[in-house]
């Protein structure tokens, strides 16, 4: 990150070599897990131990990308963060990035609520807030058409 970009410079710097690459990798490590888990269901092969090793590892990475893609701490680059960059900058695309962000929220809170309880930190069934573990492939999906639509693909 650079503190001396112009604002579009900024833009476009986070957009190209952070968030971008981001949504690569974790569309990526999404589509060899389910190639994987396709494969394992085709051939009828149990998962056994490294199997579960394998859907721990993929549920694990999407759910901290996830987390990280929406992260809106000040110290950060997320897509949150760009969206606002954009809102201030170019006031003619407030609209449609107040909406993307206020999506962007709504879909990945859940996601990210469950990476901050349970791979970040330890869940304390105590705590007000506290959620039993229930990730589904839905709920993850759901978070990456997030993602991406917040970048600007409506394919998702």
């Amino acid at each position: 990150m650079t503190g001396t970009a112009s604002p579009a410079d900024q833009k476009k710097l986070w957009l190209e070599q952070e968030i971008r690459p981001e949504i690569h990798a974790m569309m990526h490590n999404d589509g060899y897990f389910r190639l994987w888990l396709k494969a394992q269901e085709s051939a009828g092969t149990p998962y056994g131990l490294i199997g579960q090793m394998v859907i721990n590892g993929y549920a694990t990475y999407q759910v901290a990308a996830v987390r990280r893609l929406c992260d809106r701490s000040k110290n950060v680059i997320s897509l949150p963060k760009l969206l606002n960059l954009i809102k201030n900058e170019q006031p003619y695309r407030k609209a449609i990035a107040a909406s993307l962000g206020s999506r962007l929220e709504t879909e990945c809170n859940e996601v990210s609520r469950m990476a901050s309880q349970y791979v970040a930190h330890n869940g304390n069934p105590s705590a007000p807030d506290w959620r039993q573990w229930n990730l589904s492939s839905d709920k993850i999906t759901m978070a990456q058409k997030g993602d991406l639509r917040s970048r600007g693909d409506h394919r998702a």
